[in-house]
């Protein structure tokens, strides 16, 4: 990656183990910088938004900080995006997953992705070949598949069926989103 390269890192105060990413990307030869200010977020070139939490609590964040059009701006501008864990979901239309303390059932999320964010239903998820209930969370490795076509450089090097460390209890699902909108998919198999 080149030095001259500066990612933001969206911080929206509640999510995301900002110092670690900050870290890997150093070790990349990259530049960061972190920020809750929309104006920031709307000049950057590149935009990581990371998550660790709850939907609703990240989409509770993102309006305190006024941040949802600079997010839907920039993750639809074409720029370099990438949304990891939660930051990737609360792109998605709405979720399931609502903390008891927010009495409801679903939260809306910022509708780049016109899909909706469920928890795994292991009743529903079989493996393969066999009636065994798949485990919730789902933790451990999986394989990846890349579209045919796909020239995302994310994926640069890395070969298709690649394995991909999970862990999480919910799920955008791919089937719902428009071409183009899913870089790669995944199976949850325990």
């Amino acid at each position: 990656m080149p030095s001259n390269t500066k990612i933001c890192i969206i911080d929206y105060q509640g999510g995301g183990n900002l110092f670690s990413l900050e870290n890997s990307f150093t070790h990349l030869g990259a530049s960061t910088y972190r920020t809750s200010d929309p104006d920031e977020i709307n000049k950057a070139d590149k935009v990581i938004f990371p998550g660790v939490g709850s939907f609703a609590n990240a989409m509770s964040q993102i309006h305190k900080f006024n941040l949802a059009d600079s997010i839907i701006q920039k993750a639809t501008s074409g720029v370099p995006f990438m949304g990891i864990c939660v930051g990737m979901q609360v792109l998605c239309a709405s979720s399931s997953e609502s903390p008891i303390e927010h009495d409801i059932e679903i939260v809306d999320g910022l509708n780049v992705f016109e899909t909706h964010v469920r928890k795994f239903d292991f009743l529903k998820i079989r493996q393969a070949e066999t009636e065994e209930k798949i485990k919730i969370p789902h933790m451990g490795w999986n394989q990846v598949t890349l579209p045919d076509n796909s020239k995302n450089p994310l994926f640069k090097d890395i070969e298709n069926s690649s394995d991909f460390y999970f862990v999480h209890s919910y799920r955008a699902h791919a089937k719902d989103l428009k071409n183009n909108q899913s870089i790669v998919t995944g199976k949850h198999i325990s």
